[in-house]
């Protein structure tokens, strides 16, 4: 992968309306509390985002890229459940 590469799929999700409401879904069943100006009862870019902190256990992004724990949390707690959550959609 490339050196953004994770960060940029991250912020790809994280405007995916899709996206946003399966880790609206996932944020509220686990019981995330609010951060900052977060409010769980939306499902929006925000809480998409809080979320993929939150799981990949990072304060940025941009630490996916640099983080090889972060990137490992975020490709089996976020990246596959959602691509197979979507595909699930379709069936």
């Amino acid at each position: 992968m490339s050196s953004r590469e994770l960060c940029i799929m991250a912020c790809v999700f994280c405007r995916d309306k899709q996206f946003q409401k399966w880790a609206g879904e996932r944020a509220r069943a686990q019981r995330m509390m609010f951060i900052g100006d977060v409010d769980m009862r939306f499902d929006d870019e925000r809480l998409a985002k809080f979320f993929i902190l939150a799981e990949a256990g990072v304060s940025s992004r941009n630490d996916l890229d640099i983080d090889a724990d972060a990137a490992q949390r975020f490709h089996e707690l976020v990246r596959k459940p959602f691509l197979e959550w979507k595909e699930a959609q379709r069936a």
